[in-house]
């Protein structure tokens, strides 16, 4: 009330200045209190039109987009089409003005169900808003001072500075100014990140506990890689996780999903029937899992084509209220503070983590109540043995057949033995006191991310008087791996019913014959309980929708890794039919996946590591986030696709085992059942004729698939720490194997 009053004193004493500062101000103070305009705005703008032409813009520009977020669609095209009268052909089109004009475009194009017009020119609006934007400039003329040398900051005073810059927009920001908070938190920022990393990686060298601030730089840098990628910086996905768990939010969230769904009650009308839509179906599919492949499912055609349009119609009411002026938590990624996560360590598991930087490469050891951290002497020579062993791995083609004589050579054992030296050379860590950890958590970075830790060396054991073997790293403890920290040790929930698996099987290899692909699909519908598969039964049906009922995913299909992140198949097309990208996987309707396998994914590491990418490890990192973001806590990447039985095997077991995780007292760690699969599968001697990418030469012929070319190409990704003590959980692991 105030603010408003000033206005008509700053225009009674004509201080143009001090009226445009008026209504910004008292503009913001209601927004923020209740969304609206004060009521002085529409008259203002008419008022100062010819007189105070730049003031009339701002305010009609602010009132467009008000107008269009309240769902006054036809006053906010009027609005928006005057606007963009008065500034064609002007710069004014370039600046704020011109970001709100589009950015109230995508509203109404939103709030009109045309979802990728909508995503056009908001994409305009961002791009426009990213050079209005204060926050941005301030970071990047901070971020050319520190490497320019130019900063009169200490390193801890530029730290908690880049704390500050490159954090979550404030709820005040969004609710003022949407359209800046969100370019901010969608734009790339690597360069100011990696200024922070320096300065705490200074830290770090220079104080004994200077190891927290660049672990939790690490954290912040990690989390924006993933946002940055995604719509409206990940605020899309936010949303809909929130409005999706009925259950297991925390009370802030449930507030948040009540105020939501009170304020747009289309949605919880749409939620609510959705989810009834969504019950029948599941219980049509779990009905249909004793069916032969072939046979239609049970539920009527009208109910997925009513799935189908609900889906679409909450995708669209998603992206209207993400992309305008409610305050959205973004719980994904989660963000923890270190003290927090070696807090939340169990017994005597370990979190290990590596990062690259511009300064080399760094690594850090934790545990509940002690760490270790230390720069890794020999980055360069890392990066060069990585290489060298994925080509002794028989790694230097994605499709072309490996000869067995390749895979009698033990070259890449030398590999790994310098790989365990160099990663650990002169720090305080061995990984031959191997008794002090049951569990180890990889967070790897970078080419890290192509190497099957489980293959490092740690010491050499005599089983006979004379006859010594090596003891490697998954003899000792379990492992998995985790995109990143906070994630290895959030919350995460048993199972408590029945599974239902839905499994894709149609093009293993691009090698495979007909036959090849229908004898590996009996052999899963033999081997998985409850299986229903996804490429026959619902071939009317898009794979998205199907695919988000299932409570495990198993996808045994060859996935190119080229292309852009967004765009990415996880279930490519065959034969016409529309396949599924990790957009699809994102998008409505959610998805109740806990598991997904994915034994074909091609990546950087499936042609040898020849041609040097940007971004080394970013497909494996954006396939492990994706499909965390959904709510997966366990998933089975593969880094290079072997196409066979071998690996059809692999995921058959461990699927297995993770469908009697409801028949446990005590959870079963997804490494155990992993671990058990593996020693299982590779005990026994392949099937040649089932492998399209083993060629038998010179007489070669291994008598079992222990070559790590057959296994460990696999990532097993697990987030969470189980309930339960460490001791029960170990003594689980053991009855296993």
């Amino acid at each position: 009330k105030t603010l408003e009053q000033a206005t008509f004193a700053a225009a009674a004493q004509g201080d143009t200045r001090a009226l445009e500062e008026a209504f910004r101000w008292a503009t913001n103070a209601r927004l923020a209190f209740d969304n609206k305009l004060p009521k002085s705005v529409i008259p203002a703008i008419n008022w100062s039109e010819k007189q105070l032409p730049s003031l009339s813009l701002r305010l009609l520009s602010t009132a467009a987009a008000v107008r269009a977020e309240q769902g006054n669609i036809q006053e906010a095209a009027r609005f928006v089409l005057k606007l963009n009268q008065r500034i064609s052909n002007s710069e004014l089109a370039l600046g704020r003005c011109g970001a709100y004009s589009r950015y109230t475009a995508a509203l109404i194009a939103y709030a009109g169900g045309n979802n990728g017009r909508g995503d056009a020119e908001y994409a305009k609006a961002l791009t426009l808003a990213r050079g209005c934007s204060a926050r941005l400039f301030q970071t990047q003329l901070f971020t050319d001072a520190l490497v320019r040398g130019e900063s009169s900051y200490s390193d801890r005073e530029a730290s908690n500075l880049f704390e500050v810059l490159l954090a979550d927009p404030l709820p005040l920001a969004i609710q003022t100014d949407p359209l800046d908070a969100i370019a901010v938190i969608s734009t790339d920022r690597t360069s100011a990140f990696a200024a922070w990393l320096a300065v705490a990686q200074k830290i770090f060298l220079t104080n004994s506990r200077g190891d927290e601030a660049w672990l939790d730089a690490i954290e912040h840098q990690r989390r924006n890689s993933w946002l940055t990628n995604q719509a409206l910086g990940g605020r899309r996905d936010n949303l809909l996780k929130i409005l999706a768990a009925t259950t297991r939010n925390s009370d802030e969230l449930t507030t948040f999903r009540k105020n939501i769904l009170a304020r747009y009650p289309d949605v919880a009308t749409n939620l609510s029937e959705t989810n009834a839509v969504r019950l029948l179906l599941r219980k049509s599919l779990w009905e249909s899992r004793l069916m032969p492949r072939d046979t239609p499912f049970p539920a009527p055609p009208e109910a997925w084509s009513d799935f189908v349009t609900r889906s679409q119609t909450l995708e669209n009411q998603i992206n209207f209220i993400a992309a305008g002026r409610n305050v959205v938590p973004l719980q994904f990624p989660p963000l923890l503070e270190t003290t927090e996560i070696r807090k939340r360590l169990v017994g005597k598991q370990r979190l290990l983590t590596f990062t690259w930087t511009n300064m080399g490469l760094f690594a850090s050891l934790e545990a509940p109540k002690q760490a270790a951290s230390w720069r890794v002497k020999r980055p360069d020579d890392v990066r060069k043995t990585i290489i060298a062993m994925a080509r002794s791995l028989s790694l230097y083609h994605p499709l072309r057949p490996v000869e067995t004589a390749r895979l009698d050579s033990e070259e890449w054992q030398a590999h790994s033995k310098s790989l365990t030296t160099l990663l650990f050379e002169d720090s305080a860590v061995s990984l031959q006191r191997h008794q002090e950890f049951d569990e180890l958590i990889i967070v790897p970075d970078g080419l890290l991310w192509y190497l099957p830790f489980e293959l490092l060396p740690i010491t050499t054991e005599e089983k006979n008087p004379g006859d010594e073997i090596v003891l490697r790293l998954k003899d000792v403890c379990q492992i998995r791996y985790s995109p990143t920290r906070s994630l290895a040790v959030g919350t995460r929930h048993t199972a408590t019913t029945s599974q239902l698996t839905a499994v894709q099987a149609n093009v293993t290899c691009r090698n495979n014959s007909p036959e090849q692909a229908i004898a590996l699909l009996d052999r899963i519908d033999t081997a998985i309980d409850d299986a229903v598969f996804l490429n026959s039964q619902t071939t009317k049906i898009p794979v998205s929708i199907s695919a988000s009922l299932a409570d495990t995913l198993v996808i045994f299909d060859e996935l190119s890794a080229d292309g852009k992140m967004n765009d990415r198949p996880l279930i490519a097309a065959d034969a016409g039919r529309p396949g599924m990208s990790f957009k699809d996987w994102l998008a409505p309707p959610y998805k109740a996946a806990r598991c997904a396998v994915l034994t074909g994914l091609q990546t950087q590491a499936s042609g040898g590591l020849s041609q040097s990418t940007e971004r080394p490890g970013s497909d494996l990192f954006m396939t492990a986030m994706d499909l965390v973001a959904t709510g997966t806590e366990t998933a089975v990447i593969s880094r290079w696709n072997v196409g066979g039985r071998t690996a059809i095997d692999l995921g058959i077991e461990f699927i297995k085992d993770r469908q009697r995780e409801t028949l446990r007292d005590t959870p079963l760690p997804a490494a155990a059942s992993w671990q058990r699969a593996v020693d299982l599968v590779t005990a026994e001697q392949p099937d040649f004729n089932r492998e399209p990418r083993i060629k038998i030469t010179n007489s070669v012929i291994p008598q079992n698939a222990k070559h790590p070319f057959f296994w460990a190409g696999f990532t097993l990704i697990d987030c969470g720490v189980l309930n339960g003590t460490a001791d029960s959980t170990r003594s689980q692991a053991e009855a296993a194997k």
